[in-house]
């Protein structure tokens, strides 16, 4: 019985079919009619040449019959099942094809142009798209660095005297804070309230102390959670520096 921890890869098939399917060589079964014509249209334009178009009218055994070539067997399953491979003839793919013409093969660099175009522009858009996004973390991770508490977070919405709230004491003996909206009233553990975003479907009620600063905000202080955020920002300005690199190549600057 064959040894699989020798020659083959894994349980599918051993390292020399492996090899054979990265230099084109597969079974009978896997050459489909589609797998045969885009073989023949890949090995025909290599050679600046197009499939006549008899070859598209033919069945797959047919296509089977005439542009393939046994190359060898190889051991294929866990059964080490002995397979036959075989290859594109490529002398049969010249026969069957004809030169392209001045007019079809600036043609087909122009459409090859257009589409690495389109790749850069893609690419371009998801790079951007990615650049807006780090630097939207490192401006939130800053603005928590440098206050405490999360953009838009309870605490946030309260040091800014934005919303109604009251503290109470829960049924398990944890200090809450409820919160008042248009909608109702939520209720945040005091420990949440650095972190933890206000809906933004709803309406703010602004109230404030006499003295104008947002009414017991001084009693909250000692629930903030300054967290070391410094090592996320430095990573983040550097993938930021290394996406804007290949933005830079992608436009040539």
């Amino acid at each position: 019985m064959q040894d699989m921890n020798k020659g083959y890869n894994g349980y599918s098939m051993s390292k020399r079919a492996a090899a054979a399917y990265d230099n084109d060589e597969m079974p009978l079964s896997k050459w489909t009619k589609k797998a045969l014509l885009e073989a023949i249209e890949r090995a025909a334009d290599g050679c600046d040449r197009t499939p006549l178009a008899e070859v598209y009218k033919l069945k797959r055994d047919e296509l089977r019959e005439r542009f393939l070539v046994y190359t060898a067997w190889h051991h294929t399953s866990k059964a080490c099942n002995i397979t036959d491979f075989y290859t594109l003839d490529t002398n049969e793919v010249m026969r069957a094809s004809r030169a392209l013409t001045d007019e079809e093969i600036q043609e087909r660099a122009s459409a090859f142009y257009n589409e690495l175009q389109e790749k850069k522009a893609q690419e371009l858009k998801k790079l951007k798209r990615a650049k807006s996004e780090i630097i939207e973390s490192i401006s939130a991770l800053e603005f928590y660095e440098r206050n405490g508490y999360e953009l838009n977070s309870v605490m946030h919405l309260i040091a800014s005297g934005c919303i109604e709230w009251t503290t109470r004491i829960s049924k398990k003996g944890n200090e809450m804070i409820e919160v008042n909206g248009s909608r109702g009233v939520r209720v945040y553990d005091f420990k949440d309230i650095a972190t933890k975003n206000y809906p933004n479907n709803w309406d703010f009620m602004k109230v404030e102390s006499a003295n104008g600063t947002p009414a017991g905000l001084e009693e909250l202080e000692e629930y903030k959670e300054f967290n070391k955020v410094g090592y996320k920002i430095t990573a983040l300005v550097k993938e930021l520096e290394q996406i804007q690199e290949r933005i830079n190549k992608l436009t040539n600057k």
